[in-house]
Formats: C-alpha cells, sequence, structure tokens
C-alpha cells in the first residue's frame, strides 16, 4: 500500500466475479440436465436435486451479476475508521475497534459496543458469527471477492489505525527490554 495515500480502497474484482460467473454457469447447466433426467426418467429425487440447484446457484449468479455491476468502493480505510459495505452501513471509528485477527482465510475485526453497529444484512445479524466461529460482535471479511488481498487490508488499518494505550505500552516494554 502506498503510505502517503489518504485511504485504502477496495472494489469489486471484476475477473474474480467473472470466474464465478463462469462456475455458476456450468453448475447451473448441469442441473438443468439433472432436471430433465429426472423428469424424462420419472426419477423425482434427481429433479429435486437439480431444482435445489438451480434455485441455490441460479440466485448466487443474480447477486454475482449485481455485483459485477457495482462500482462503488466497498471497503474504506482512512483516518476517520473503517466502512465494509457487505458488513455496515456506517463508517466505524478506529477507536470503536477493539481488536483485529487473521484466521485462516479471512481476517476479523470485534467492535467495543457492537450494538451501535448492527450489520446491514438478516444474514451476518443471525449466522454470521455462527459461520464464522467467532465471538459476538466479531465481524469476517473474505477477500476473494475483492481486488485486494487480506495483506493488503492489514496493512491499510495497521497504517490508518491508531496503537491502543496496550499496544503502546507493549512497544514501550519492547524498547525497553531491547536496550538492556
Amino acid at each position: 500500500m502506498n503510505k502517503h495515500r489518504s485511504s485504502f480502497e477496495a472494489y469489486y474484482s471484476i475477473p474474480k466475479l467473472l470466474l464465478y460467473l463462469s462456475v455458476c454457469s456450468v453448475i447451473i447447466i448441469a442441473c438443468f440436465l439433472l432436471v430433465f433426467q429426472g423428469l424424462s426418467d420419472r426419477v423425482a429425487p434427481l429433479s429435486i436435486a437439480g431444482v435445489s440447484g438451480l434455485t441455490f446457484f441460479g440466485s448466487l449468479g443474480v447477486l454475482v451479476i449485481f455485483r459485477l455491476f457495482n462500482r462503488r468502493e466497498q471497503i474504506r480505510i482512512d483516518s476517520k475508521g473503517v466502512m465494509v459495505r457487505e458488513i455496515w452501513s456506517s463508517i466505524i471509528p478506529h477507536e470503536s475497534i477493539e481488536a483485529v485477527g487473521l484466521d485462516k482465510n479471512f481476517l476479523w475485526l470485534c467492535l467495543l459496543q457492537p450494538e451501535n453497529y448492527p450489520a446491514r444484512s438478516l444474514y451476518r445479524r443471525l449466522f454470521g458469527n455462527l459461520a464464522s466461529g467467532l465471538p459476538k460482535g466479531c465481524h469476517y471479511i473474505v477477500d476473494r471477492q475483492y481486488d485486494c488481498s487480506i495483506d493488503e487490508i492489514l496493512d491499510a488499518l495497521e497504517h490508518f489505525r491508531p496503537k491502543t494505550k496496550h499496544q503502546l505500552e507493549v512497544d514501550r516494554l519492547i524498547a525497553a527490554s531491547g536496550s538492556d
């Protein structure tokens, strides 16, 4: 990340979304074949599986198509705070973020008072923490759909987020122990 920029922005990645759309299209075609095969052979479970796949992957394909045309910034990190459009409808001030961490394939942010910053989507409010295994008040960010990596997001957070009193104290102790 360029340290002289006034903010970090991430957008949906067109190449990644096109890849997801092409995978969805292949699966949708396979589901159509399942439906037609099930109907012609009068095998209800095959048709039901095909319709279920069509419903799920068709919905996913429509979501990807909408995201292809959404050119607004999806993640913004600056001196004011953090905005992740998928999660929150407002900027979360840095002072309201208790912790930031990395776990496997996603970055997580834990908020001090999560009730002040409810997640936008019903899915995130009801199931977001169950899916990730994070405690209440923590939210995960996956980089698979954005034009940046988790490391770039972490770098931006490190650059723009002021250090907490605890972090400053740890830095002071490390510096003091190094001078001995």
